[in-house]
């Protein structure tokens, strides 16, 4: 909502949320830090605003919440036991007999980037306020950093709004 808040005053929106831990470092198996979801937005003229909502997870954890729901087994690469095996089965509340995998899953596939990633909102988010970070949160606790950027302080609005036309296109 934050991003969009700043592209309906023509403005660039970026947020980040952390949260409780529940994803796995990138060589590690019990949960450190949160799905930290990173939000962006950006005004385009005649398309549709660009608009970019992400976790640093593989997965939101409300598809495991779902999964759970349904009785339905989550495909391998979701999440994994405290040992590090692949777990399918959805479990229910968050702790240290499991974890959610990073974004990028394994480390063959690049998942440092989605757990530094995860870190990044950590940092911003809990560290800058002295809010608290993944392993300091409890479940439903967060923090939130936004910013906005103004873009007639760089370049007539208009224009930025032709060429994001150009690059949706």
């Amino acid at each position: 909502a934050y991003p969009m808040m700043a592209v309906a005053e023509d403005m660039i929106g970026m947020a980040m949320t952390n949260a409780s831990k529940a994803v796995r470092p990138a060589l590690g198996a019990r949960p450190r830090v949160g799905t930290n979801p990173i939000a962006f937005g950006a005004p385009a003229g005649e398309e549709r605003d660009f608009i970019f909502d992400m976790a640093t997870s593989t997965i939101a954890s409300g598809k495991i919440a779902l999964a759970k729901r349904l009785g339905v087994q989550m495909p391998v690469g979701w999440a994994v036991t405290a040992e590090g095996e692949p777990l399918t089965e959805p479990r229910g509340d968050r702790g240290e007999d499991w974890a959610m995998n990073p974004l990028g899953g394994t480390r063959e596939q690049g998942s440092h980037k989605g757990y530094g990633l995860g870190l990044v909102v950590d940092i911003l988010c809990g560290v800058l306020s002295g809010g608290g970070f993944g392993t300091q949160l409890s479940a439903g606790e967060n923090m939130t950093w936004t910013m906005a950027i103004d873009i007639a302080k760089f370049r007539d609005v208009d224009d930025f709004k032709a060429m994001m036309d150009d690059m949706i296109r």
